[in-house]
C-alpha cells in the first residue's frame, strides 16, 4: 500500500510539473528550469490560440443568449489558465515558504512519534477517474451528435485539465494538511489521556506540550500561506466552476424545452458532474469533512438521468410534468439514502432511544396533520386527475419515511434539551447557594470542596450533553441536509401548484386542500427542527451566561480554575445541530428558506406564462 501511495503521489507531481502547476526549479537546475520554460510556452501558444478562436465567435454571439453564455464561458476559462500559469510563477517565494513550513511540522511530529503519510490515493483516484469517466462520455456523444453541442469542445479538453488538475493539486494538500492536524490531535488527546484533573505535570509532559504548542503554531502557518500560495486561483476557479455548473444547468433546461435530445441533456449533465466534482471535493476536505460526497453526486446523476429520460419520452411534457417528475425521483432516491444509512448505523441508532411525555405528545401533534391531509386524499381520490393519482402513490411512502425521519430527529433533539434544562436548573440552584456568604473558618473548606465536588459533576454532565449532540449530527446530519432540499424544492413546487389551482376557474376545493395539507405539514416540521435546535444553542449559551456567576474572590484558588476552564469549555463547545457542517438549524436558517420560496416561486411563475404564451403562439 505504502508503494501505491508513493507511486500516485510521484505521478500526480510529474502530471502538474507537465501541465505547469508547479513553481519553475531554482536556477541551479539549468535543465530543468529551461524544459519548464518550454512547457510554459508551449501552453501560452496553445492558450492565446484559444483567445483567438473565442475573438473569432465575438462576431455570432449575440445570435442567442446560448452563444453569448458559451462564448464567455470559453474565454473566461482561457483567461483563468493564463492566470494559473502566471500564479506558479509569481508564487515562488511563498510556495517555497509552504515546502520549509511542512518540513517543520513535519520534524515536529516525528519528535511526537505521531508522523505517517495519509492515504490520498483511494480518494484522489475515485475522482480523476469520475473526470475521465465524464469526459469520456462527452467525447461519445460529441462523436455520435457533431458540432450540435460544442464546436470548441475537443480542442478545448486540454484547457479543462488544466484547471480540474489544478483542483485536484488543492485537494492533494488540503488532504495533507488535515492528516497533520489529525496526527497533533491525537498526540494531544494521548497526552492529556494519562492526567487526571488538577495533577500537575512533569518534565517529560511539559517538554511534549511545548512541542504540541510549536506543532500547532507550523501547522496554522501552513494553513496561512497555502491561501495565500493559491487564494487567487482559488477564487478564479470558483467563480469559473459556478458559471461553468450554471450555464450547463440553464441548457439542460433549454434542451429539454426544444429539443428533447437526451444525448445533449446527458453531455450537459456530465460536464456539470465533471467540474462539480473537483470543487465539492475541495469544499469537504476544506471543511476537514471525512465523509464520501462523490458516491452520493454519482447516485444522483443517475436519477436525474433517469428523471430527463422518463420526461423527454412524454408527449405531452410541460413544466408541471417536469416538476412532478423530478420531486418524484429525488424523494425516491432520498428515502433509498436514509434507509441505507440507518441500516449501516444500527449499532449507533440503538443507543439513543428515549422517551418522554413531552416529547410523546410533540410527536403526535406532529403526526396529526400528516395522516389528516393523507385521509384528505384518500378519500377524495376521485376529484383528482389521473396523473395527480398517479403521482401521489408513487410518491407517498418516500414522502412518509421522510417525515418520519425529521419527526424522530426532533424528538431527539427535544430530549437532549429536556437534559441540558435540568443541567440548567442545576447550574441555577448552585449559583444561588454561592451567592450567599461562604462559611467561616474549619466549615470553608468543607463548603469549598463539596461546591467543587458538584461543579466537577455539572462540568462532566455539559461534556456528555455536548456528545449527545454531537451523535445526533453523525446520525442525522446527512438526512437532514437531504430532507431540507427535498422539502424546500417540494414547498417551491405545492406553492407553485397552490397558486394554478386557486386562478383555475372553477376551482378544485381538493386539489388546493392537498397542495395547502402538503405546505402545511412541510413547514410545521421544518419550523419546529429548526425552532429546537434554536432552543439548544440558547440553553448552550444560557449555561455559559451562569457560569460567570460562580466566581468567588474568596474562593480557593483551584475552583477559580475550575470555573474558567467550564467557561472556557461552553465557549468552544457549543450545542449547535448541522447538516453536515453545510449550514446549522437555526431560525435564521428558517427565515432564509422561506423568503428563498418566494423567488423561486416568481421565476415558475414566470415559467409558465412563457409556456402559456408560447403555446397561444403556436396555436
Amino acid at each position: 500500500m505504502n508503494s501505491f501511495e508513493c507511486l500516485t503521489r510521484r505521478c500526480l507531481a510529474g502530471v502538474f510539473w507537465l501541465m505547469g502547476l508547479v513553481p519553475l526549479p531554482p536556477s541551479s537546475q539549468l535543465c530543468s528550469l529551461l524544459l519548464s520554460l518550454a512547457i510554459r510556452c508551449c501552453w501560452i501558444v496553445y492558450l492565446v490560440y484559444l483567445l483567438s478562436i473565442g475573438i473569432g465567435f465575438w462576431s455570432v454571439a449575440t445570435e442567442s443568449v446560448g452563444n453569448v453564455v458559451g462564448t464567455m464561458l470559453f474565454m473566461g476559462s482561457t483567461i483563468l489558465g493564463l492566470l494559473l500559469l502566471l500564479e506558479s510563477v509569481l508564487k515562488q517565494k511563498t510556495h517555497r515558504q509552504l515546502e520549509d513550513l511542512r518540513f517543520q511540522s513535519q520534524l515536529q511530529l516525528q519528535r511526537l512519534g505521531r508522523f505517517g503519510r495519509g492515504r490520498q490515493a483511494a480518494y484522489l483516484l475515485p475522482l480523476i477517474g469520475t473526470q475521465f469517466a465524464c469526459d469520456l462520455v462527452r467525447v461519445l456523444i460529441s462523436a455520435e451528435v457533431g458540432t450540435m453541442i460544442s464546436p470548441v469542445f475537443l480542442v478545448s479538453l486540454p484547457l479543462m485539465w488544466l484547471l480540474r488538475l489544478r483542483y485536484v493539486q488543492l485537494v492533494q494538500h488540503v488532504m495533507d494538511l488535515n492528516h497533520r492536524s489529525l496526527q497533533l490531535r491525537r498526540s494531544l488527546l494521548a497526552l492529556a489521556a494519562g492526567n487526571d484533573l488538577w495533577q500537575p505535570y512533569g518534565v517529560q509532559e511539559w517538554a511534549q506540550l511545548q512541542t504540541l504548542r510549536k506543532t500547532y503554531q507550523r501547522i496554522f502557518e501552513c494553513y496561512e500561506v497555502l491561501s495565500d500560495c493559491y487564494g487567487w486561483g482559488m477564487l478564479g476557479l470558483h467563480l469559473a466552476t459556478s458559471f461553468e455548473f450554471v450555464t450547463n444547468a440553464y441548457w439542460m433546461i433549454t434542451g429539454l424545452y426544444e429539443e428533447q435530445n437526451l444525448l445533449i441533456l446527458t453531455f450537459n449533465g456530465a460536464t456539470a458532474v465533471d467540474f462539480g466534482t473537483p470543487i465539492a471535493t475541495l469544499s469537504w476536505y476544506g471543511d476537514a469533512g471525512a465523509e464520501n460526497f462523490g458516491g452520493w453526486l454519482c447516485w444522483y446523476t443517475a436519477i436525474w438521468a433517469l428523471t430527463v429520460h422518463r420526461a423527454t419520452r412524454t408527449e405531452d411534457c410541460d413544466l408541471d410534468c417536469v416538476l412532478r417528475y423530478v420531486l418524484l425521483v429525488c424523494e425516491t432516491g432520498s428515502h433509498a439514502i436514509i434507509v441505507t444509512n440507518t441500516f449501516l448505523q444500527q449499532d449507533d441508532y440503538d443507543s439513543l432511544e428515549c422517551c418522554d411525555p413531552v416529547v410523546s405528545v410533540t410527536v403526535v401533534g406532529l403526526l396529526v396533520p400528516i395522516l389528516g391531509a393523507q385521509y384528505l386524499v384518500c378519500s377524495n381520490l376521485d376529484k383528482f386527475s389521473e396523473r395527480v393519482i398517479s403521482y401521489y402513490w408513487k410518491t407517498l411512502p418516500s414522502f412518509l419515511g421522510l417525515q418520519f425521519q425529521i419527526i424522530a430527529f426532533i424528538a431527539q433533539v427535544m430530549y437532549v434539551n429536556l437534559r441540558v434544562r435540568l443541567a440548567r436548573r442545576q447550574l441555577q440552584a448552585l449559583a444561588r447557594e454561592l451567592a450567599c456568604s461562604w462559611p467561616q473558618s474549619k466549615l470553608q473548606a468543607m463548603y469549598l470542596d463539596h461546591q467543587t465536588a458538584r461543579l466537577v459533576d455539572l462540568k462532566r454532565r455539559y461534556n456528555e450533553l455536548y456528545h449527545l449532540y454531537s451523535r445526533i449530527n453523525e446520525r442525522y446530519g446527512g438526512s437532514l441536509l437531504i430532507i431540507f432540499i427535498v422539502f424546500f424544492a417540494g414547498f417551491v413546487c405545492n406553492a407553485y401548484w397552490l397558486f394554478i389551482d386557486l386562478r383555475t376557474t372553477p376551482s378544485r376545493l381538493y386539489p388546493i386542500l392537498q397542495n395547502l395539507g402538503f405546505i402545511v405539514n412541510v413547514a410545521l416540521q421544518m419550523s419546529a427542527a429548526c425552532w429546537h435546535c434554536q432552543q439548544s444553542y440558547n440553553l448552550g449559551r444560557e449555561i455559559g451566561c451562569l457560569i460567570s456567576k460562580l466566581v468567588k474572590p474568596l474562593g480557593s484558588r483551584r475552583y477559580n480554575h475550575l470555573v474558567s476552564e467550564f467557561s472556557l469549555q461552553t465557549l468552544h463547545q457549543r450545542f449547535v445541530v448541522t447538516a453536515k457542517d453545510f449550514f446549522s438549524l437555526n431560525l435564521h436558517l428558517l427565515s432564509s428558506m422561506f423568503a428563498a420560496v418566494v423567488t423561486y416561486l416568481v421565476i415558475l411563475i414566470q415559467f409558465m406564462f412563457a409556456e402559456r404564451s408560447a403555446n397561444a403562439y403556436s396555436g
